[in-house]
């Protein structure tokens, strides 16, 4: 879920919850991202353990604060004293002013709302080839009934947010080229900058979206060093919903679910209600995905047996409509490469729904960036990077005729037809802004934002954003155009 959707939050309930992350990361790191493109990262080469690097392109089991660490010896402190030693501590603390109310009094519409978030990442070798991964936040807000209770059990059906919760919790064992990962972990995909299609596989905290962050994925995963590249085999066995608003936010937005932009007329008397699939192994998720690099192209391709991310409506007997996630599979891939200053990107990802209980459709992106130094020196700065993406939609199948499916899942899945750009200005070590929008061309709905970051000391950095939106109320952006805002906070490494 700031510039195309959000910084990084969830825009509904599940077509975009996996994916948000990747949508505009306005309120990210800038620098991080000007540092992290163009270049795209492959497997680890052939020898080197998996478990001793932290970059989670490789393996996603890793504290991501390790990735300032070379590979070291394995220490001989216990677990528990690796834990404490190798933890790393992160606190957020943001304040964020709507100058705009709601009518409606059941809308909690606070002008000013303040959240933080403290966070822990640490890891620990049990054996030279065994390491424990731990990330865990706790979250606190001034806002009314976002959060509820402590820790979300495994499978645990709902999509309240907790206090304090669990984003990884893990066991990786290597052996030779191949590892095995049980538990909860990090599991991205993708190639692209601003909004991936096919990057839809770990949920979402975003009871506040404007806060929103990755919270894992419970799963079984093997993973091979070939070469270069990696091969993936993983089994998600409990099906995973991200966290998103109360429904007396003022993110919630018009109808009578998250999940949809627009829906159907339920009728006088009409209930709706939420179905999640069970633990059975016939819900389970499985996925599996190659990635790797050939003649300067990065590339992946990946299929995808399981419940999907887009809901569609359904009646369940007379009085009661449903929300459900059909079984799908899906296929996708991507490429990326580099030339020069320039880094171009493309991916699709085509979706089939189990008894043709959705449309069947193949959402897709293609995309650029350029690094400027030339004009950014003669401005005074260290360097420009413009980002440009066109997301698209092709339909190949409709839904079942059927009286029982009241409407498809495309009131719930974003970007059908959209361009979106940000531009990033590094002024020096030490500050960076940017600016940013988006605009879908189906509904003619749009965002805008703009922001600052200010890296006081390597560990304390300050940061200020604004967004707008506009539509129509049952639009993206547009059931959010009275949430303009603009946010201050600071953030605090340790």
């Amino acid at each position: 879920m700031a510039g195309p959707i959000l910084a990084g939050m969830v825009v509904t309930a599940a077509g975009t919850a996996q994916a948000k992350d990747k949508i505009d990361d306005s309120f990210g790191d800038i620098e991080s991202q000007m540092e992290a493109q163009p270049v795209k990262k492959a497997a680890p080469p052939a020898g080197k353990s998996m478990l001793d690097t932290s970059d989670d392109e490789f393996l996603d089991t890793a504290a991501p604060a390790a990735k300032k660490e070379s590979k070291a010896p394995q220490t001989a402190d216990n677990p528990f004293a690796q834990l404490v030693k190798r933890a790393q501590y992160q606190l957020d603390l943001f304040t964020t002013y709507f100058p705009m109310g709601y009518s409606n009094r059941q809308v909690v519409d606070d002008h000013a709302v303040g959240w933080s978030k403290f966070q822990i990442t640490t890891r620990a070798s049990l054996t030279p080839d065994t390491q424990f991964n731990l990330k865990m936040h706790a979250v606190g807000s001034t806002a009314t009934n976002e959060h509820k209770g402590v820790f979300t059990a495994p499978g645990a059906h709902g999509n309240r947010a907790k206090w304090v919760d669990v984003d990884t919790l893990s066991l990786a064992h290597q052996m030779g080229s191949n590892t095995v990962t049980i538990g909860k972990a990090p599991l991205s995909m993708g190639v692209s900058t601003l909004y991936s299609p096919a990057d839809r596989f770990e949920p979402s905290y975003a009871a506040d979206p404007t806060q929103a962050f990755r919270t894992g994925r419970w799963q079984a995963r093997y993973d091979r060093a070939v070469g270069d590249d990696q091969f993936t085999l993983a089994v998600l066995p409990t099906d995973d919903v991200s966290v998103v608003p109360h429904k007396n936010s003022r993110w919630f937005g018009g109808t009578s679910s998250y999940a949809f932009t627009a829906m159907p007329a339920l009728g006088a008397g009409a209930s709706l209600a939420e179905n999640y699939h069970d633990g059975a192994a016939r819900n389970w998720g499985y996925l599996g995905r190659y990635k790797g690099t050939a003649g300067g192209f990065d590339y992946f391709g990946l299929a995808h047996y399981g419940p999907t991310i887009y809901p569609i409506l359904r009646q369940r007997g007379a009085a009661m409509s449903e929300i459900y996630r059909p079984m799908a599979s899906t296929l996708a891939a991507g490429v990326s490469t580099t030339i020069d200053r320039w880094e171009f990107h493309g991916e699709a990802s085509w979706q089939i729904a189990s008894h043709n209980q959705d449309q069947d459709f193949i959402k897709h992106v293609v995309g650029f960036s350029y690094r400027d130094s030339a004009l950014a020196n003669s401005l005074g700065l260290d360097e420009i990077q413009p980002i440009l993406e066109y997301a698209g939609e092709l339909v190949t199948d409709q839904q079942s005729s059927s009286g029982q499916f009241l409407a498809n899942s495309s009131s719930s899945r974003p970007l059908r037809d959209a361009v979106l750009g940000r531009v990033i200005f590094r002024i020096s070590n030490a500050w960076s802004t940017y600016v940013g929008g988006a605009r879908n061309f189906v509904d003619g709905d749009h965002s805008a934002s703009a922001g600052a970051e200010y890296k006081y000391a390597e560990d304390i950095k300050f940061k200020l954003d604004m967004s707008a939106f506009g539509g129509e109320p049952d639009t993206l952006y547009g059931r959010w155009r009275r949430n303009d805002f603009i946010r201050f906070g600071v953030v605090l490494n340790h």
